[in-house]
């Protein structure tokens, strides 16, 4: 006790007289007990706006000692619901590498002005306003500007890409690019992740009025045109051409269970990138991925980021793998490609047999074929499963979303089995579901589950697909071509696919009425099709 009491006296004492030296020397010394920060931080900064409005941020620029010159500089836009201080952690480590970096809460949010618009006009002019007074206040390099986003930041860092030339690159981690495909994707509601994003918005910002009635539209299914014009303004979809104009590099990320913003419309808008690009899908829900980054935890896809800005801002040795863009997380580790597999129906394999009984043809034509019919508006039995929890699960733990096929209500959903396949399959991409489809209502909301089965039955969730159908003319035999979430799993040797198709799912809303009635065509002409990613 009384050596350590000894100890913590003389430390007193040296530090006492180091401060009692000359500031030169006192810094000096005292490095060896803290190193000097090669970086300054400002916090509480407020910056005005092109319309007065005040934004909230924090600024780490680095000491013209350890980095001089101008400096290549980094924007971080929150995510919704959050404030300046969300990616401090990560700002810190570009900041020490000499990054200029600036974090800050977009409108609505933390103690920043004005009002939460979705991404709209405003916010994408509010990037601008960063930019320039970081021209006229810091020595960043101009033609070293990047964005970094999670979520809502990810796709505003999009949006401001193809709006402002300044900006050379951005990460778009867990970001959306088609809104209009995110929230109302094959004209249905993500019901669950909108009440999320509602409630959360108005407990912790401040919401712009529009965006309660583009809310309510969703919600009830109104005013379906008004909604999708305002989406697709703050869709990057709609802007590539300025991106694919001036080569702009683009860095993405998204995760397979993602049902705020499907890792499917991100894909559609990647495959139409015509520039040096990179996207990371990943195990996971909305933002699950990014998360232990933004806390400071290893994290592959935050530390791929880092390689990425410094490759272009300060070390070319870091090798972006223009040729393999898409990386995929699977089972044991990730797989990259030039290109996904396209999805491809191999019929001595994945011929699929109803187990439903097989009835005469309802359709109003002469030739109507035979079919499985499903009149219902009710839960079959099969699911994503608990909204948000399942998913968490399934992703994260051994816990998979699984289903006793044979309890499945035939009434409600139809139930389709292929032959087991005496070898492993590998999905890696966009699967995909056909059929030939005779609605016997006016509308209907097709839920459609891709199951790995085991020997007794037991179905594990592989991935699913929604869309919703409306003003249908009775009787009349259709084609449905649809897309699942894209998804990387294997399935085992000696299992069958499994396919059902009822009409409800908890996460989606639902169209008026509720009651559906439809015919699915099965017969030597016609039957339900799945279409599988394998690579070759």
């Amino acid at each position: 006790m009384r050596s350590t009491a000894l100890w913590l006296s003389s430390a007193i004492v040296y530090l006492a007289i180091s401060a009692c030296g000359r500031e030169e020397q006192a810094s000096s010394e005292l490095d060896w007990w803290w190193p000097e920060k090669t970086y300054e931080t400002t916090s509480n900064l407020y910056l005005e706006t092109f319309d007065g409005t005040q934004l909230v941020s924090q600024i780490h620029e680095p000491k013209e000692k350890f980095f001089p010159g101008d400096r290549p500089a980094l924007i971080f836009a929150n995510s919704w619901t959050l404030n300046e201080y969300e990616y401090i952690l990560q700002a810190k480590k570009f900041a020490e590498k000499g990054y200029i970096v600036l974090s800050y809460a977009t409108r609505g949010f933390g103690r920043s002005g004005g009002v939460a618009s979705a991404a709209g006009p405003d916010d994408i002019r509010d990037v601008s306003s960063i930019i320039d007074w970081m021209e006229a206040n810091t020595r960043v390099d101009i033609s070293r500007i990047g964005m970094v986003g999670v979520s809502y930041g990810g796709g505003i860092g999009l949006l401001a890409l193809a709006q402002d030339e300044r900006i050379f690159t951005t990460a778009a981690l867990s970001g959306w690019a088609d809104l209009e495909k995110a929230l109302y994707g094959n004209d249905t509601t993500r019901k669950v992740w909108i009440d999320l994003l509602i409630g959360s918005g108005k407990l912790t910002g401040r919401l712009d009025p529009e965006f309660q009635v583009v809310y309510n539209n969703l919600k009830v299914q109104e005013n379906v045109e008004y909604t999708r014009e305002w989406a697709r303004a703050r869709s990057v979809v709609r802007m590539i051409e300025s991106i694919n104009k001036r080569k702009a590099p683009v860095f993405m990320a998204n995760s397979y269970r993602d049902n705020l913003f499907p890792p499917n419309q991100a894909l559609e808008f990647f495959s139409k990138l015509e520039t040096t690009k990179k996207i990371y899908l990943n195990k996971g829900i909305h933002a699950s991925a990014e998360v232990p980054g933004i806390f400071g935890l290893e994290s592959e896809i935050w530390s791929d980021v880092h390689n990425w800005f410094d490759h272009w801002f300060e070390n070319p040795s870091f090798t972006v793998s223009e040729d393999l863009p898409y990386t995929l997380q699977v089972e044991d580790g990730r797989e990259s490609y030039a290109r996904l597999p396209d999805a491809r129906a191999k019929k001595g394999e994945w011929h699929l047999e109803p187990v439903n009984q097989i009835r005469a043809g309802l359709g109003y034509e002469d030739d109507a074929l035979p079919g499985v019919v499903v009149e219902s508006g009710w839960d079959s039995g099969a699911s994503t499963g608990i909204p948000l929890l399942s998913s968490v699960l399934d992703s994260h733990t051994p816990i998979k979303v699984k289903k006793w096929l044979p309890l499945i209500n035939q009434k409600h959903g139809a139930v389709y089995y292929s032959q087991a396949v005496n070898r492993s399959v590998a999905i890696r991409g966009v699967p995909r579901v056909d059929m030939l489809l005779t609605p016997m209502s006016e509308s209907l909301q097709l839920v459609t589950y891709l199951y790995e089965v085991d020997p007794w039955g037991v179905g594990t969730l592989i991935t699913h697909g929604v869309t919703t159908l409306r003003d249908l003319q009775l009787g009349q035999t259709m084609a449905i071509d649809l897309e699942l979430s894209a998804i990387s799993y294997d399935v085992k040797p000696n299992r069958k696919l499994g396919v059902v198709i009822d009409t409800y799912d908890p996460l989606y809303g639902r169209p008026g009425g509720g009651q559906f009635s439809f015919q699915i065509a099965h017969s030597d002409m016609a039957s339900l099709q799945v279409h599988l990613p394998e690579p070759n």
